[in-house]
């Protein structure tokens, strides 16, 4: 059968070409992408086409280029099938037909590179087969790494034989930690030492009694009450796991009596009680990680009872998680997109890997959970390392998730780390998150400092001179976290690698990055986002935004502040387009929240010698209200940005140009404006002859929660138009440093502008490339 393949155009560039000897692993050498434009695919019209936003997507997506290998498939779930029949064929070579219990499929071994089709159907419950979809395609370009799971029945067999501590290190690892806590981690070491001494005195924690339980607790009150339990219980189940780290080391007998003594008052809580998973997820999962922790460091000083104990109330809060996550309908199957969910299916296999072949069902379990997580890894960015849910709120879920990676590589031998998402989110924190940040990219929590506290211990996991150098060069973390103390020892170069590219798109998630120097803390960033993954979840409306961070302080920043989910200040302002630097109209309207089909999507990118330029399509995201919502973003060296918006309507609108700033913005005309941060500075310049209006205030639609303690006014800036209109042009200069723009021209065609600058020429249309000369 003979098939048209249209490929992205994809230009990567290679980073951290050096490659050290190290204590785990040899380094491996991460890639980013600094040219992108956007494939021209019509949609699919068969029953997989058809599917929703929110179903399990289609990967690899039609005509993808593909370096996990052996290749993961998934695809939307078919309405009461009982299973699936799928085939893959290279494009001259014969069909290789496989059956899938689910809509999920690793294949069973490598391919050769090259390109290949597949296709799918499903099987009903009468063992008749549906209709096939249409052929897709996908190009292997790599191979190898030790994530397989095509075995996983030899994997359990040999987990179950398997001896207690199976997610603690072990032989040539452990010796490396051992003697590094002796060594180059014994100051961190003695501090953890000297907390858990001092904690070990305090009280065990008593059950929790009322988890945002009553019937008349306001939303608020329930989600002030959830975080202050979560706050005052953490303490108590990381003291936990300490004790039990130091009794592995040491076997020191207090340290094992006193974690086992709290790991057990732990256990006699009611597990159906407040401290169910359902409603409040987090705070249960801690806990049964917890347990199983010290059920599996403290096994040889526990007695047949206590093991017993720790077994059955690990096995019930176990089938909670799963419950959430399958039910009847095998709900994270249909529907991924789930940011608690995710982490629980992390935590299901991490968890089965250690008490695997102990309890009822655990077989099950284990070569369900564990291939699914393995294979899905997470659903909020593709290989490229992406992670839409943000910076911020990455800090929430690769802190746990780190625990449960390494719990399973060490219990299963099958390594997360190698998987190609994995592998390459180093890149996302470097590009996002690079050391002396004033804050991360987009979405909850972005308007934090990045937390190193879970970047340095990534950076320790996956073995790359450029991580080295990125978590090295990170603000102080706490060294005597389990996190650090346990990763492994890796002695490598931690210098700048020569030939890093200062930019990269990342065509997953709809995320770019631009820094004038990468490897300079005092550099110039520029974010931006024209998104697929739209404002759900903990995504915002905030497609073809961008923020600029300037000599370590935030000069276009993502305002507001995250207190909790769905308050006033999170849904009336938080997440609404009119607090991000994007487009709004007739008064703040802007994108559609909650919504992963209010989307955009970046359509070029291109990354040369002395300027970058980004094009996105935010128009979907409006959801219906705009025809055309095109930014285009062109950043010369050294510090020059040019942001053009082309925009229209069906409808008369008055169009905003909106800026939010950190202190009072200064007015010096009426089409210039001064952002001062110290002794920081950048001017905004109107290039466009549109007359538009400026106008700024220092108040929300809605001021954070009481609970949220550390928050200050902003600056909200927007230049409006005194007329409204059914098509606008806007075109403004942002000039870092407030740089003359010696020589600048600026020319209006009949459709667009074309400015001459720094030494180039830009044109700028609707619809059209930005061209630079």
């Amino acid at each position: 059968m003979m098939i048209s393949i249209r490929f992205p155009l994809v230009k990567t560039a290679l980073l951290g070409l050096v490659a050290l000897p190290v204590a785990f692993a040899a380094d491996f050498s991460p890639s980013v992408t600094t040219s992108w434009i956007k494939p021209n695919r019509a949609p699919s019209t068969d029953w997989l086409g058809r599917a929703g936003v929110l179903d399990m997507p289609i990967i690899p997506a039609d005509g993808a280029l593909v370096k996990q290998n052996p290749v993961y498939l998934s695809w939307p779930a078919a309405p009461g099938a009982a299973g699936y029949n799928l085939v893959v064929q290279p494009l001259s070579g014969a069909e290789q037909a496989h059956d899938a219990a689910y809509n999920w499929f690793p294949l069973p071994k490598e391919l050769a590179r090259g390109t290949y089709q597949w296709r799918i159907r499903a099987k009903k419950a009468n063992g008749q087969f549906d209709v096939w979809s249409d052929w897709r395609t996908f190009t292997v370009t790599g191979g190898g790494g030790n994530a397989d799971v095509s075995n996983i029945d030899g994997v359990y067999n040999q987990l179950k034989a398997s001896p207690h501590p199976r997610t603690f290190p072990k032989g040539a690892e452990l010796t490396a930690i051992k003697n590094a806590l002796t060594g180059i981690r014994k100051d961190a070491y003695n501090k953890l030492k000297a907390r858990t001494k001092v904690f070990a005195a305090r009280a065990q924690v008593d059950e929790v009694k009322s988890v945002a339980a009553s019937a008349d607790m306001s939303q608020r009150d329930a989600a002030v009450e959830m975080l202050a339990i979560m706050r005052d219980l953490k303490p108590e189940l990381d003291h936990i796991m300490e004790q039990a780290l130091i009794w592995r080391i040491d076997r020191n007998e207090a340290a094992l009596n006193d974690a086992k003594a709290r790991a057990l008052k732990l256990a006699s809580w009611d597990p159906d009680g407040p401290s169910a998973y359902e409603p409040s997820h987090h705070m249960p999962r801690n806990i049964l990680w917890s347990l199983a922790i010290a059920y599996d460091w403290l096994y040889d000083g526990l007695t047949t009872d206590e093991r017993a104990k720790l077994r059955d109330v690990i096995s019930k809060r176990l089938t909670q998680i799963e419950l959430s996550l399958m039910g009847s309908s095998k709900r994270m199957m249909v529907r991924p997109f789930d940011s608690h969910g995710w982490l629980g299916l992390n935590a299901m296999a991490a968890i089965v890997s250690i008490i695997g072949g102990e309890v009822p069902n655990s077989e099950a379990l284990f070569k369900l959970y564990v291939p699914w997580a393995m294979a899905v890894m997470s659903p909020w960015g593709g290989e490229d390392g992406g992670f839409s849910q943000g910076t911020g709120y990455g800090s929430w879920h690769f802190d746990p998730n780190l625990h449960y990676w390494d719990a399973i590589r060490r219990a299963t031998g099958i390594d997360p780390y190698q998987k190609v998402w994995l592998k390459n989110t180093g890149n996302f924190l470097l590009y996002f998150a690079p050391p002396g940040s004033p804050s991360g990219g987009f979405g909850e929590g972005a308007d934090a400092v990045p937390d190193a506290s879970f970047i340095v211990p990534y950076t320790m996991r996956v073995p790359s001179q450029l991580y080295r150098w990125h978590g090295a060069n990170q603000k102080s973390t706490d060294p005597s976290s389990l996190l650090q103390l346990l990763a492994p020892v890796d002695t490598g170069d931690v210098t700048f690698p020569k030939g890093i590219p200062d930019a990269a798109v990342f065509p997953s998630i709809g995320w770019a990055a631009v820094h004038s120097s990468l490897s300079d803390p005092k550099r110039f960033s520029l974010y931006f986002k024209s998104s697929a993954f739209g404002s759900f979840n903990h995504s915002h409306a905030d497609q073809n935004s961008f923020i600029i961070n300037y000599e370590g302080k935030k000069m276009a920043l993502d305002s507001g502040f995250y207190d909790w989910y769905g308050s006033p200040h999170h849904s009336k302002w938080y997440q609404q387009t009119l607090a991000h630097n994007a487009i709004t109209f007739d008064g703040g309207k802007g994108q559609l929240t909650g919504q992963m089909d209010a989307r955009g999507e970046i359509t070029r990118f291109s990354h040369m010698t002395g300027y970058t330029v980004m094009t996105g399509d935010a128009t979907r995201a409006y959801g219906g209200a705009l025809l055309l919502a095109q930014r285009s973003m062109t950043y010369l060296k050294p510090g020059f940005v040019l942001v053009y918006d082309a925009l229209s309507s069906d409808t008369p609108r008055q169009w905003e140009w909106n800026l939010h700033t950190m202190k009072t913005m200064e007015v010096i005309s009426p089409k210039q404006i001064k952002v001062a941060e110290g002794s920081t500075v950048m001017c905004v310049d109107q290039l466009s002859d549109d007359e538009l209006t400026f106008s700024q205030t220092d108040r929300f639609t809605v001021d954070p929660d009481p609970s949220k303690r550390f928050w200050s006014n902003q600056w909200h800036g927007r230049f409006s138009s005194k007329e409204k209109s059914k098509k606008s042009q806007i075109l403004m200069l942002l000039r870092m440093g407030c740089a003359e723009a010696a020589d600048m021209t600026v020319n209006r065609l009949d459709e667009g502008y074309v400015v001459n600058i720094a030494g180039k020429r830009i044109a700028m249309q609707p619809g059209r490339p930005v061209d630079v000369k």
